[in-house]
C-alpha cells in the first residue's frame, strides 16, 4: 500500500508536513451549540466578555434580525441609509486591521466602494433605489462582519442611528396603542419626523451622517484606549 512520505522530504518543502496540519477529527469548543463568549475588546484586554452559552444561537438569531429590520427601517430618504453604511464598513475596515483579519478588511473595502458609486444616484434626488432587497442584504453583511470579528457588542456603537430609528417606531407604536391614537413623532422612523417638520432631505441625511460620524469616533476611542 502507498504511505505518506517520510518526514525529512516534507521538511524541504515550503508547506507544512502532514503531521503539521490541524487533526479534523478535533472539533472546536466554541461554537453556537456548545456556547460563545460574546467579546467587545481592545487590543489591550477585554472591554466585555459574557458567556451565553447555550443562548449565543438566539442572540446571533436577534442580531441579524434587528440589523436587517434596523437598515430597511433608515432606508426612508435619499442616501440616508447608504451614507450611514459607509460609516458602519469604515468602522469594520479598521476593526479588521488592528484585529489582523486582512480578509474582512478587503471585503469591507469593496463594499465601501460599491455603496459610494451607489451613493451617486442614491442621493438626492435619488435616481435609483435600495429598496427591501438591498437594505436587508446589507445588513445582513453588517451582522455578519461583526460576528467574524468577534466585536458583536461593537455594532450597537457604530449603528447607534440605526438603533435610535428602530426605537422610534417602537415607541411611536406602543405609545399609539396605549394611548389609542395619540403619537409621540409626527411620523416614525425619526427621519420621517423630521421630514413632516418642513426638513429637507439632504439636511436630514447631512445630520443624521454627522451623528454616524460620531459614533464612529466613539467606537475607535472605545477599541483603542
Amino acid at each position: 500500500s502507498m504511505g505518506l512520505p517520510r518526514q525529512e522530504y516534507w521538511s524541504g518543502l515550503p508547506f507544512p508536513s502532514p503531521e503539521d496540519l490541524p487533526n479534523p477529527r478535533i472539533k472546536p469548543t466554541s461554537s453556537a451549540l456548545t456556547g460563545r463568549f460574546i467579546t467587545t475588546e481592545s487590543p489591550g484586554k477585554p472591554f466585555i466578555k459574557v458567556d451565553l452559552k447555550f443562548f449565543y444561537f438566539l442572540f446571533i438569531l436577534l442580531l441579524y434580525v434587528s440589523t436587517t429590520n434596523a437598515v430597511n427601517l433608515t432606508d426612508g430618504l435619499d442616501g440616508l441609509a447608504s451614507g450611514l453604511l459607509i460609516i458602519c464598513f469604515i468602522g469594520t475596515t479598521v476593526l479588521g486591521i488592528l484585529k489582523e483579519k486582512y480578509d474582512i478588511v478587503l471585503f469591507s473595502i469593496t463594499v465601501i466602494g460599491s455603496l459610494l458609486s451607489f451613493l451617486l444616484f442614491n442621493f438626492n434626488p435619488a435616481k435609483i433605489f435600495m429598496g427591501n432587497a438591498g437594505s436587508l442584504m446589507f445588513g445582513s453583511i453588517l451582522a455578519t462582519i461583526f460576528v467574524l470579528l468577534e466585536e458583536e457588542m461593537m455594532l450597537l456603537i457604530i449603528g447607534i442611528v440605526f438603533v435610535i430609528e428602530t426605537l422610534s417606531v417602537i415607541i411611536q407604536v406602543i405609545y399609539y396603542k396605549i394611548t389609542k391614537g395619540k403619537r409621540i413623532f409626527l411620523m416614525a422612523p425619526l427621519h420621517h419626523h423630521y421630514e413632516k417638520k418642513g426638513n429637507q432631505e439632504w439636511t436630514i441625511d447631512l445630520i443624521f451622517w454627522f451623528f454616524g460620524f460620531i459614533s464612529l469616533i466613539f467606537l475607535l476611542i472605545v477599541v483603542l484606549l
